[in-house]
């Protein structure tokens, strides 16, 4: 009577446990793949989300503009700066218990510049960003 010998089976190679080097080295490159393809898909998300929050910053500051225009009855292209005495804008507008409660910032890297002290033009922004060409600046705002 013969004895067998655990794990092995009669005339056939002995059962594989585990996995080969190759195999092994295949699962972690597509791993490291799809954690790839997530981060640039969680970059680009966040840039968008960059994008669209630097716009609606500049439509508050334009909508507060407006609105500072509308009550204090000062027509476009005013120059606040030659009143008696001198308006200065940007203080007008932001603080707290005014238009808007405190400067807004962008929320990529760039730096809004605002336009002065003169009440801009309907479809001219008073708040721009610097990173403008890289799509923080709105498409359509003739109407503003």
């Amino acid at each position: 009577m013969r004895i067998k010998a655990k794990n092995t089976r009669v005339g056939i190679r002995p059962l594989r446990r585990g996995l080969t080097l190759m195999e092994l080295t295949t699962v972690i490159f597509v791993i490291l793949a799809l954690v790839a393809l997530l981060y640039v898909g969680a970059r680009g998300w966040q840039s968008g989300t960059d994008r669209a929050r630097c716009i609606l910053n500049i439509r508050q500051m334009q909508m507060s503009v407006r609105a500072y225009s509308n009550v204090t009855e000062y027509q476009a292209g005013t120059d606040l700066t030659k009143l008696n005495p001198p308006v200065n804008l940007l203080s007008e507008l932001v603080g707290i218990g005014k238009y808007v409660p405190e400067l807004p910032r962008c929320p990529g890297t760039g730096i809004y510049q605002f336009r002065g002290n003169v009440v801009p033009e309907i479809g001219s922004l008073y708040m721009e960003c610097s990173l403008a060409a890289d799509g923080h600046a709105p498409k359509f705002h003739r109407h503003w």
